[in-house]
């Protein structure tokens, strides 16, 4: 079972708790250890970070980079709640980009250089284009989000810059590496999961997913 490691430091009733987390959000987890750890972003010790995003993609990719060793990671949102949510899973700061200027602020908290890693994980044209204004000299943007549809793009920006751009898309053979960044306690995933719905509540788990973003996080139904 690959969820021993994990389950075995807890008892028989927190295990089955956490056996219908694990199921629900190892696949997320798996695609933000393909992005941070498996060279897409590549951060390391002591570098800064900028997520566009801070959905429960976005918020798995900060408590990865804060694994692996990022000293300032900075989530970007348009909701208070995401980045209440942000901060108490460990993020440094959070910029809300309804109230302020993102690109500004990250100047700002960089020392003017931009981060040395931007994660766009929200999937939204405009935050892809922001990317380019954020990253610093031979930095690296990592592409998460599901971007469909036209994105206008300043590559000569980038170019400037001599910066990198990298994608992610599917996470195969990862799954060892998501797990063990679960069992050795980097990433607990109950804290990720704002919500939970009985197996009866299906329709109304996915409703509610789909019409209440701001709040909903990551939704678990209990099987």
């Amino acid at each position: 079972m690959v969820f021993v490691p994990i389950l075995s430091r807890f008892g028989e009733l927190e295990q089955r708790k956490l056996y219908a987390t694990c199921v629900g959000v190892i696949f997320p987890v798996c695609l933000v250890s393909a992005g941070v750890y498996l060279a897409r972003g590549g951060v390391s010790l002591g570098q800064s970070v900028v997520i566009l995003g801070a959905g429960c993609i976005g918020l798995l990719t900060m408590m990865a980079c804060k694994a692996r060793g990022a000293a300032k990671v900075i989530l970007c949102d348009l909701f208070p709640s995401r980045l209440q949510k942000a901060l108490e899973l460990g993020g440094d700061t959070v910029i809300n980009a309804r109230e302020e200027d993102v690109q500004a602020r990250v100047l700002e908290l960089t020392g003017g250089t931009g981060a040395d890693v931007v994660f766009e994980t929200a999937g939204n044209p405009h935050t892809a284009a922001q990317t380019s204004d954020l990253v610093r000299r031979c930095g690296v943007v990592v592409m998460v989000g599901n971007i469909n549809g036209e994105t206008p793009y300043r590559f000569m920006d980038l170019m400037y810059k001599e910066g990198e751009i990298r994608t992610i898309y599917r996470y195969r053979n990862n799954f060892e590496t998501a797990l063990q960044m679960v069992a050795s306690g980097k990433i607990d995933l109950r804290r990720i999961v704002s919500h939970q719905f009985d197996f009866q509540d299906v329709q109304l788990a996915f409703e509610n997913s789909l019409n209440d973003r701001q709040d909903v996080i990551k939704a678990v139904i209990k099987l």
